[in-house]
C-alpha cells in the first residue's frame, strides 16, 4: 500500500469533487524562469500550463522530471507551454521538454511564443545586450552549467516548437479555455502581448508601443490569473523604467485602474518581473499592485553590469510589505542580492480549495535542491501559510458588476 501514497499528487492534493483548486510551482533552476500552473476545475478537468523552461536542456530535463514526479503515470498532458519572450533563459529548456513529451507519450495542447506569425503579427526578434556574456562577469561562476550560450539555440527551439500546435496569442486570450473548454471560476488572461496593453476595462482598444521596442524583454507576455478573490500576475522580463526597457508596467497599472474594483485592486501573489532587475517592478507598479507575496526567480547573476536581483527592487517590494520568496538560497556571507548561490529552492503556492473573497489563505511549500543534481533534494520540504487580509472583490467579466466583496 505504501507505494501508492504518492503516485498521483492531484488525487491527494485535489481530493474535492466539486471544489476548484490551484497550485503554482516556481522551479528553482538557476538563472531563468520556469513556472508550472496546475488547476483543478469544477467539472473535474485539469489545466496544466508551463510558463518558460529555464536556460538549458539540463534545466528542461529537471522541469520535466519534476512534472513527472508531480503528475505520476496517470496524467500525461501539458495544455500550454508558454515562452514569455525569446531570451534563452526562458526558452532554453523548451526543446528538451517537448522532446521528452514526445518520447513519454505526453499530449501537448499548444506552444505559445511570439515567433509564430498569426493575427497579422510578424515574427520579429530584437537582438539586444541584455545577456552579453562577453563582458567579464564576476558572478558567472555561481552556476557554470547555466551559461546562456550553451544548449540554448533559438533555432533549436523554433524548429522543435514547429512540430506542435503553435500560436502567437493576442490580448484577452484565456489560457484555461485555449486548448479545451472547462467549467471554472478561474481565468488566466493575457494582458500584455507583443508590446500591447489594453487601455480600458471592458474595451477592446489598446496601446501599441511595438514601434518603440528596443529590447526583447519589451515583448514579454503578461497574464493575470484570477480565482475568486485571489489574483496572481506573471509577465516574464517586462520592464518598468525607460530608457533601458519600455515602461510597460505603468501602462498595465493605468489599465487596472480602470477596473471597477480599482479601489482595492492588488495581487495576492506576483512572479517578480525580470528576475528582480532594477529596470523592473517600478514604484508605481509596486504601490498599486501591493503584492502580498512576491517570488523572485533568479540565481544572483550579473549581466553587462545589471545585477539580478537588485537591492533597489527588493526595497521597493519590502516598502509595500510584500513577503518575498527566492528560488535560491545564498551561501553563508552572501546576501539575496549579491554573492553566490548555495542551493536552488522550489517555491510552491497552493490554494487547496475555493479561496472566496475574504482572508484568503495561501499555503506555501519550499524545498531546497542541489545545483549539481536536477532532482537532488536537500532536506525535507518546509510548509507554511500566509493569509491575504486585503479587501477583495469579484467583478463580473461580462458586465463589470460587483458581485461580492469583503467587508
Amino acid at each position: 500500500m505504501k507505494k501508492y501514497t504518492a503516485i498521483f499528487f492531484m488525487v491527494v492534493t485535489f481530493a474535492f469533487v466539486s471544489a476548484e483548486s490551484l497550485e503554482i510551482h516556481h522551479f528553482g533552476i538557476g538563472q531563468g524562469d520556469g513556472t508550472l500552473i496546475v488547476a483543478k476545475h469544477s467539472d473535474g478537468q485539469y489545466s496544466t500550463i508551463l510558463i518558460d523552461a529555464g536556460n538549458s536542456s539540463g534545466k528542461g530535463r529537471a522541469i520535466f522530471r519534476r512534472m513527472e514526479e508531480l503528475f505520476g503515470s496517470k496524467y500525461k498532458r501539458l495544455d500550454c507551454l508558454v515562452v514569455s519572450h525569446l531570451h534563452s533563459d526562458h526558452y532554453g529548456g523548451a526543446p528538451e521538454i517537448l522532446t521528452l513529451c514526445q518520447e513519454k507519450n505526453w499530449t501537448v495542447g499548444k506552444v505559445i511564443d511570439k515567433g509564430k506569425k498569426t493575427h497579422g503579427i510578424a515574427p520579429f526578434i530584437i537582438y539586444d545586450c541584455c545577456y552579453d556574456t562577453s563582458i567579464g562577469d564576476p558572478y558567472f561562476e555561481n552556476d557554470p552549467v547555466d551559461e546562456l550560450t550553451r544548449g540554448a539555440s533559438l533555432d533549436d527551439f523554433l524548429k522543435k516548437a514547429a512540430e506542435f500546435p503553435r500560436e502567437n496569442i493576442d490580448l484577452g486570450v484565456d489560457l484555461f479555455q485555449l486548448t479545451k473548454k472547462v467549467k471554472t471560476k478561474m481565468t488566466m488572461t493575457c494582458v500584455t502581448s507583443n508590446v500591447k496593453v489594453y487601455k480600458r476595462y471592458g474595451a477592446k482598444y489598446y496601446i501599441d508601443r511595438e514601434n518603440e521596442a528596443h529590447s526583447e524583454n519589451d515583448y514579454s507576455y503578461g497574464f493575470l490569473l484570477q480565482f475568486e478573490g485571489f489574483k496572481y500576475f506573471t509577465s516574464g522580463d517586462l520592464g518598468g523604467k525607460d530608457p533601458a526597457y519600455l515602461d510597460i508596467e505603468s501602462l498595465i497599472v493605468d489599465y487596472f485602474k480602470t477596473w471597477p474594483e480599482d479601489k482595492y485592486f492588488h495581487f495576492c501573489a506576483l512572479k517578480v518581473n525580470h528576475h528582480g532587475s532594477r529596470h523592473s517592478t517600478n514604484k508605481t507598479f509596486a504601490d498599486f499592485s501591493r503584492p502580498t507575496i512576491s517570488v523572485i526567480q533568479s540565481a544572483l547573476r550579473s549581466f553587462s553590469g545589471t545585477q539580478i536581483p537588485n537591492k533597489e527592487t527588493i526595497d521597493v517590494l519590502e516598502d509595500v510589505n510584500s513577503r518575498i520568496f527566492y528560488t535560491y538560497l545564498p551561501e553563508s556571507g552572501s546576501s539575496y542580492w549579491q554573492g553566490k548561490v548555495k542551493y536552488y529552492n522550489d517555491v510552491v503556492l497552493k490554494i487547496p480549495r475555493n479561496p472566496g473573497y475574504k482572508n484568503i489563505k495561501i499555503d506555501i511549500q519550499t524545498r531546497l535542491r542541489s545545483k549539481t543534481g536536477d532532482l537532488e533534494w536537500v532536506g525535507n520540504s518546509k510548509n507554511s501559510y500566509l493569509t491575504c487580509t486585503k479587501k477583495h472583490a469579484y467583478i463580473s467579466p461580462l458586465t463589470g458588476e460587483e458581485l461580492e466583496t469583503t467587508k
